[in-house]
């Protein structure tokens, strides 16, 4: 697919809006004054894309003139986009990071966006798509949204943040092919990927549970769902209604507890009473503090207290005579495939996709045992 130049980005929306019926058939299009607004171009890119789709009989003239959508047109318009899609050209896929990002990022500070866009770069590759990192905008949106337009056939969106949804709307609007990562985003129809943290964290209670703890904390690092974060995919919901199923969540004294940047948790935690016997975090930097607490010195691991996290263990740091610690890894094959499936579809004009959940693997350690202390109803 060439790089869409005025006329090109202004057919792709055309072919978009039949192909998904927002244009229905027999129907008035908008006047070319007021696609021309929407998409922020002159009247001339409109006028050559109408005469253009005219030629290939998606439009047609009414007694006044006006252009109307063709029957079969939503059939055509997506038969269009297919063989776009296939042609020889390249398509460019922009994957968007946080402005905070540094890019190309580091493995080290970053290994969960690293595998996660790496697995999607290799995604775009096999299936002879070029792929960039690019930092989001975050000002002047509507025009950084526009220029993504010329440069990009699809986008990918890693941690948005409600900061830049202008630019995300942009998009939308335009009909740019886009997918977000673990977002759902109010008021848009915008397919997502996300990792099911929610599972994982659905089954680590349930270990517990079975394990014969009836007193257990889930730690994390946040446990905010703003608008655009869908409580369904997050960790600490799964972990909540599981122990609402077992009947437990009652005798937690502190099902859930958002660990605050460079204040100690572990001894407040210790110190609860009846005592806390286990606790399962949502990232390796939680075990990897919580490890090096001093409070931490004089607690046998899984005698004294159970761990395990939501989250992989593989960049985890622990202190020598630390068990490995039970965790979940995702599969990220899987995970950037589902992505570039979902730009594929959008690609050919299908509309109202769902959204996919990439599952993860439990890896199970000896960090979970029975509880040591007597646990009272």
């Amino acid at each position: 697919m060439r790089r869409p130049v005025l006329r090109e980005r202004v057919s792709r929306y055309l072919l978009h809006k039949l192909a998904a019926g927002d244009w229905q058939e027999g129907r008035r299009l908008p006047s070319l004054r007021s696609v021309a607004a929407q998409l922020r171009v002159s009247i001339r890119p409109v006028c050559l894309a109408w005469q253009w789709a005219e030629q290939l009989g998606l439009i047609v003239r009414d007694g006044r003139g006006e252009a109307v959508a063709a029957t079969g047109a939503a059939d055509r318009s997506r038969q269009i986009l297919a063989e776009q899609v296939s042609g020889p050209e390249p398509r460019r896929l922009a994957i968007l990071l946080p402005a905070a990002f540094e890019i190309p990022l580091d493995p080290d500070k970053g290994p969960f966006h690293y595998k996660l866009v790496g697995a999607i770069q290799r995604a775009a590759a096999d299936r002879g798509c070029e792929s960039s990192l690019l930092n989001m905008p975050i000002h002047d949106q509507l025009a950084e949204a526009d220029r993504l337009q010329h440069r990009f056939d699809a986008v990918v969106i890693v941690e948005l943040s409600p900061a830049s949804l202008v630019t995300v709307a942009r998009l939308v609007e335009s009909r740019v092919p886009v997918v977000v990562f673990q977002r759902k985003i109010p008021g848009l129809s915008l397919p997502a990927v996300a990792i099911d943290d929610y599972g994982a964290g659905q089954r680590l209670a349930e270990l517990f549970v079975r394990s014969g703890h009836t007193n257990m904390t889930l730690v994390t690092a946040s446990i905010r769902c703003n608008d655009i974060m869908d409580a369904r995919t997050m960790a600490h919901q799964g972990w909540l209604d599981a122990l609402q199923q077992h009947r437990v969540l009652d005798r937690c004294i502190m099902p859930v507890i958002c660990e605050i940047d460079g204040e100690p948790f572990l001894d407040r935690l210790l110190q609860l009473s009846p005592r806390i016997t286990a606790i399962a975090a949502t990232s390796p930097g939680v075990i990897h503090r919580l490890a090096h607490d001093p409070a931490f010195a004089h607690i046998h691991v899984p005698h004294d207290l159970s761990i395990a996290m939501t989250s992989s263990s593989e960049s985890l740091k622990l202190p020598e005579g630390f068990p490995p610690v039970t965790c979940f890894e995702v599969e990220w094959q899987r995970a950037g495939a589902c992505t570039m499936e979902l730009i594929e579809q959008l690609m050919v004009g299908r509309a109202d996709l769902k959204s996919i959940r990439v599952p993860v693997r439990l890896h199970l350690t000896e960090s979970i045992a029975s509880p040591a202390v007597e646990q009272h109803v």
